[in-house]
């Protein structure tokens, strides 16, 4: 009876589904995260397990060169099979509902919108005068990593347009690097979205919430609110 028992609960076990590895790579520069940050990553944690994933976190501290330290946890999450990659950077409070929305949800490149650290409300997070909408859900033409997730197809994309390189002892995919456009500086997150876009992807962002910035104080915005402004105002200029 306790055979049979036992492998009824194994075979059970085994039905169960695999949970989603996702990673959540932080670029801690100097070693540190915020508060707020920290209250976000524990309520992911909770409902990664409510919703069947596995939440694992990466803070890459001490690497002064930021597309270095992404690069870093993208050879992490390539190399270690990571289903999802999503950067949440160390400054940064992501609403955790819309964290498990954008990993369950199965577009390959997914933004969070990110407020920037101003008292003049922006973000960096670039649409076309024809963005295809669907729903809460919008397509971007680039957009910044403070909150950006990275499929594990994305991922494999990325492995095979790039080389590694030897860095600091290590072998990492050198797939963010800094840039310029004629006199314009380009960031890493803006390089990696023009490389992503090169290999057929779609940059979508998820305007369910806003991501907190933290700064000399915490500064909090409604990007959706934003958007439908902008809207109305262009509808009033063309009327």
């Amino acid at each position: 009876m306790g055979k049979k028992n036992s492998g009824a609960v194994k075979n059970a076990q085994q039905a169960q589904k695999k949970p989603k590895r996702v990673l959540i790579g932080t670029p801690a520069l100097d070693g540190r995260v915020d508060s707020w940050y920290c209250f976000a990553i524990s309520e992911i944690a909770k409902l990664g397990i409510l919703n069947n994933i596995d939440v694992s976190v990466v803070l890459l501290s001490y690497e002064s060169i930021l597309p270095m330290a992404r690069n870093e946890l993208l050879t992490i999450a390539i190399q270690q099979g990571f289903d999802d990659l999503v950067f949440v950077d160390a400054d940064t409070c992501c609403n955790p509902s819309s964290f498990i929305e954008i990993v369950m949800d199965e577009r390959d490149v997914v933004a969070v919108p990110t407020v920037n650290k101003s008292d003049v409300e922006g973000y960096n997070i670039f649409l076309n005068a024809d963005s295809e909408q669907e729903g809460s859900w919008i397509k971007a033409d680039r957009a910044g990593t403070g909150c950006f997730k990275l499929s594990r197809k994305s991922l494999d994309a990325l492995a095979a347009d790039t080389s590694l390189i030897d860095f600091r002892g290590k072998q990492l995919y050198n797939i963010c690097q800094y840039t310029f456009e004629g006199d314009a500086f380009i960031g890493e997150d803006i390089y990696l979205c023009h490389k992503l876009k090169t290999l057929g992807f779609d940059i979508w962002v998820n305007t369910n919430s806003t991501c907190m910035h933290i700064g000399p104080k915490v500064y909090t915005g409604n990007f959706r609110k934003t958007l439908e402004d902008v809207n109305q105002s262009q509808q009033r200029s063309n009327a």
